[in-house]
């Protein structure tokens, strides 16, 4: 037992020391999405990819990413101790002692489930967090929007990976015709991934708007909206817009609209029609809580522009000083609560 309990805190020492060698380390590395459209990304080692997904990050990133290890580590702490006690009741209900490898299966096994729990908990809570921002500012009718506004047309492909017509495309198409007619419409932002020749989302939507009776002159083409963070940034940053109505499924301007509120940019949603299919549920879970992890962990930028520089942490300023030692001192309870996982 006390070899099992040195062996696992030795993990965690390792780890953490992993953690600190990683983002303390002098070279500098590209975004990894840079790496994969140069094709390099499989020549990068593992922790080159670690510290490029880093390549952006300040020091509040590094704060942030204490408090964010903490708090799993709560978590899990958590997780463990009802574990423990499920597993001891279990125990009991056999009347055996266990053999030392039933025993170490058991730890084995509460440590898996306490983990697996951790993550659940940290998906499910970023996409609640995510839902109750965006609930009051969803649309679905244009006579909800009190005067004429930007629109933000986030792109998708024409066709389906089976090469079907994309009913999100068509859906999205309509809802900007609906707030055009409906006389809502200042100018539309159309952004989308034009990185091949042969693919060009926010050229096809444009053609499409203007077969819908839309004039060409309200429209505004943003050719290097990859992701959805690239279009909110590049829409304050490129074309000056600070107070926008975007336009896509619901699922899709929940992000969105999320990250709006973190770029400062004053935003509703009018929501196109379209429900997720399983797959898109699946990705949609996940692509919330990237959204938060891409803000306030890699202080990720778009491919085109950058967003502003943060002041760095000043222990000089009383705010900063409170803040790095809160965040301390829930780091080092964090790490007193994990001796008691160490014991099956």
């Amino acid at each position: 037992m006390r070899g099992l309990r040195f062996l696992s805190l030795l993990t965690f020492i390792a780890t953490i020391g992993s953690i600190i060698y990683i983002l303390n380390g002098k070279d500098d590395f590209y975004s990894i999405f840079e790496d994969i459209e140069r094709g390099s990304a499989q020549t990068l080692t593992f922790t080159q990819k670690i510290k490029s997904y880093f390549a952006y990050a300040d020091s509040w990133n590094y704060l942030i990413l204490a408090a964010f290890i903490a708090i799993l580590i709560f978590l899990f702490v958590f997780n463990d101790f009802f574990l423990g006690k499920f597993f001891q009741n279990q125990k009991r209900g056999k009347n055996g002692n266990g053999s030392f490898l039933t025993g170490g299966f058991v730890w084995l096994t509460r440590m898996f489930l306490s983990i697996v729990l951790v993550f659940v908990e940290f998906v499910l809570l970023s996409n609640i967090i995510i839902l109750i921002y965006s609930s009051g500012k969803l649309l679905n009718n244009p006579g909800d929007i009190a005067s004429r506004k930007t629109v933000l047309l986030l792109g998708t492909n024409k066709r389906t990976k089976s090469g079907n017509d994309n009913l999100y495309y068509y859906a999205r198409i309509q809802a900007v015709v609906d707030l055009y007619k409906s006389g809502k419409v200042r100018k539309i932002v159309i952004s989308g991934d034009n990185s091949r020749a042969d693919y060009n989302e926010p050229g096809d939507m444009r053609r499409d708007l203007i077969k819908k009776g839309i004039p060409s002159s309200i429209i505004v083409l943003d050719y290097a909206g990859f992701r959805t963070l690239d279009s909110v940034v590049r829409l304050k940053n490129e074309y000056r817009v600070r107070d926008v109505i975007i336009v896509s499924q619901k699922f899709h301007v929940e992000r969105a609209l999320f990250l709006s509120w973190f770029y400062n940019i004053e935003a509703k949603a009018y929501v196109a029609r379209g429900n997720m299919t399983n797959e898109m549920l699946k990705r949609e879970l996940l692509a919330k809580p990237k959204v938060l992890m891409d803000l306030f962990l890699f202080n990720m930028q778009p491919k085109y522009g950058k967003t502003q520089v943060r002041a760095g942490i000043d222990l000089k300023r009383d705010k900063d000083l409170v803040l790095l030692i809160t965040v301390g001192t829930l780091f080092l309870i964090s790490g007193l609560l994990l001796k008691n996982t160490f014991i099956y």
